[in-house]
């Protein structure tokens, strides 16, 4: 059970060693705490390392067992110790929106999340932007992320902020731009009774309808600036533009590369164009996995029910005028 021998990183071997001219203690359970013990902590934990890459190079298979077992335990160890943080890069795997990838074959500029449906939903929508996001909810591992983007300059990582994504996302050019401003008027108009606005984009993918982006605190937005010479002085942060659409309130954010977004321009009547934007509205929220209140689901069922009797309503004038048409 001696724990001198071996580095605080080792938590995934024991080690059994001739002790030679290491001095034990009097009780005999321990050694005395000396410079020959340092340097013989330190050569066990180059050999263990060295044994580990080894390991690496000569047996994928077994190594690929090594790091699903101990896989957690290697993120926590990079966190605590820098010399493990390259290896990590070079031998872990994260779940990403490009599929499995290791951080030394990543990009050189990168996204994280710390939640699940998170990543879930938003992977994706980034994936189609160019962009590459990552899972970093595993134990330790958004702190692992956070402290190699700090030990390199190769890659930046940083948290995943859907109002930044909004950003990025591209604008209706040419005679979309006017449909996406008929579009936006409408929603806008609607969803100012929820205390939300909207903002029309078009996208990749297509199967993403809306997003709902979360509404921020009107003022000034600071944010963590790294080897800043003012920092200091400043506290530490440096106020800067707000992050995504200049109104503070919740925003729906409709795709126009979307058929079902396209049509809200079209012949629609202005009642059922209105269940359309309520109902799109609620459909972001449960993609955000923001639990809808009773009146919200209330409000989602009505809608519903409206665009059904909507569309069928169309459907029989449509089948009227082919009898109409046929008996002519």
């Amino acid at each position: 059970d001696n724990t001198q021998l071996v580095p605080e990183w080792v938590t995934f071997a024991r080690v059994a060693v001739e002790a030679g001219s290491l001095g034990l203690t009097a009780s005999r359970e321990s050694l005395h705490d000396s410079g020959a013990l340092a340097t013989a902590r330190e050569e066990i934990g180059r050999q263990i390392h060295a044994g580990i890459e080894r390991l690496a190079a000569g047996d994928p298979v077994v190594f690929s067992r090594f790091v699903a077992v101990h896989g957690q335990s290697l993120l926590a160890l990079a966190v605590a110790h820098a010399e493990m943080l390259e290896f990590v890069a070079r031998h872990f795997t994260w779940e990403t929106s490009a599929g499995a990838m290791r951080l030394v074959e990543m990009p050189a500029r990168i996204t994280f999340t710390t939640d699940e449906r998170e990543f879930t939903t938003y992977a994706p929508l980034v994936q189609a932007q160019g962009g590459l996001l990552v899972n970093g909810t595993y134990t330790h591992g958004a702190a692992m992320l956070r402290a190699y983007d700090r030990a390199q300059t190769r890659l930046t990582a940083r948290e995943f902020e859907l109002a930044r994504l909004l950003e990025d996302l591209p604008a209706p050019l040419g005679e979309d731009a006017d449909l996406a401003g008929q579009i936006g008027d409408a929603a806008r108009a609607v969803l100012d009774q929820f205390g939300a606005t909207a903002e029309v984009r078009a996208f990749r993918p297509v199967s993403q309808l809306v997003l709902h982006v979360p509404g921020r605190a009107a003022g000034f937005v600071f944010e963590e600036v790294e080897d800043d010479p003012w920092a200091d002085l400043l506290g530490g942060a440096t106020p800067v533009d707000p992050v995504g659409p200049a109104d503070p309130r919740p925003t729906l954010v409709l795709n126009l590369r979307a058929e079902a977004v396209r049509a809200l321009g079209g012949g629609l009547a202005p009642a059922t164009r209105a269940e359309a934007i309520r109902a799109l509205h609620l459909l972001s929220l449960l993609q955000a996995g923001i639990r809808l209140r009773a009146e919200e689901q209330a409000s989602l069922a009505g809608a519903l029910q409206s665009l059904l009797l909507a569309a069928a309503r169309t459907e029989n004038r449509t089948t009227e005028d082919r009898t109409t048409e046929g008996r002519g």
